[in-house]
């Protein structure tokens, strides 16, 4: 959950990352360190220390720290594929897909990375936004919001959706609220609810790219791929190089069968994020064996080991692996 740490983005869990083939405890050790040193690039907050997020693709942000341009965290993990983002003050923020699979068999591993800060750029469209919608909440129902957000950290959802309620009944116009409401009845299986949760928080903050982007997802879970895309658009035009966006936007144009706005979506994914936690490979994949392009399907999966060589693999691999191979025997 996220937004300055609490508007959940549920787009990438939609259909890459849903569930991964579960790990062997006896190939990966219990934790993995994670070095973040962030370059000395653009300084868009002159001397004032940056946020670095570190995220799970499925399940949103894990921890943060903050640092200086220069300087490195760290950060103790599960073996997995993480983003990593670097936020400043003025609402810019980059971000990066991390693998920290080690070889498997190996007792202890530690990973490093260069983190870029924001660039100027991209401090327009923010993720949240100071303005009437959060001014007019009252104190009590920011309590029970961040009591829910304490829950939900926690593990204990019941609770947490409680809380949130108790903030929706003091103050029902509470973006933050209803988005994170929104998530758990998506974990819930109450995707209709969710979408409809989704859209109200468009209506009473239109500028929340959270909500464009998650009640894209809902309409697409619930087989509305065209409405979908709509909402998605209105996300891409308030970010428009933000990865997660561009992916979604990718899977409703592949979904509608516009194949070539579909591919040109999700190879901008991969230029943007090279080594992408959502597998974009897999979904340019889907599109190369439907238009019968064998050869690029082949690639597409080998770019997919080379770049992920010690992970499990993503849902739907080994069946596209299966699926070429019935093509080259025909």
């Amino acid at each position: 959950m996220h937004h300055g740490g609490s508007v959940p983005v549920i787009a990438w869990a939609c259909l890459a990352l849903t569930s991964l083939e579960s790990l062997r405890a006896q190939e990966y050790p219990m934790w993995v360190e994670l070095s973040c040193r962030i370059s000395r690039g653009f300084q868009t907050s002159a001397g004032k220390p940056l946020l670095v997020e570190i995220s799970h693709p499925a399940d949103g942000p894990i921890c943060q720290r903050f640092a200086h341009a220069g300087e490195s965290v760290r950060f103790k993990l599960k073996p997995g594929i993480f983003v990593a983002c670097v936020m400043d003050r003025s609402g810019g923020r980059r971000c990066q897909s991390v693998d920290v699979y080690p070889p498997p068999a190996t007792r202890v591993a530690s990973f490093s990375v260069e983190l870029l800060p924001p660039s100027p750029a991209s401090q327009t469209g923010r993720f949240c936004m100071a303005d009437k919608t959060d001014l007019v909440v009252p104190r009590e129902a920011r309590r029970e919001f961040g009591e829910g957000m304490k829950d939900w950290r926690c593990g204990n959802a019941a609770e947490a959706v409680r809380h949130l309620e108790r903030a929706l009944k003091i103050h029902h116009n509470y973006p933050e609220a209803l988005t994170n409401l929104g998530s758990a009845c998506h974990v819930a299986g109450d995707n209709t609810r969710a979408a409809q949760l989704f859209e109200q928080v468009t209506q009473i903050a239109p500028e929340m790219y959270a909500g464009w982007l998650n009640l894209g997802v809902m309409l697409l879970l619930t087989g509305q791929p065209r409405q979908a895309l709509q909402a998605e658009m209105q996300a891409l035009r308030l970010r428009p190089d933000d990865p997660f966006v561009l992916y979604q936007v990718g899977l409703c144009q592949y979904r509608l069968g516009e194949f070539d706005a579909a591919r040109r979506s999700l190879e901008r994914v991969i230029e943007l994020d090279p080594s992408s936690a959502i597998y974009p490979h897999l979904s340019l994949a889907r599109i190369a064996l439907a238009e019968n392009r064998k050869d690029e399907v082949a690639r597409l999966l080998r770019e997919i080991s080379r770049l992920h060589p010690n992970a499990p693999q993503p849902p739907g691999m080994r069946e596209l692996v299966s699926q070429l191979a019935g093509v080259r025997q025909q």
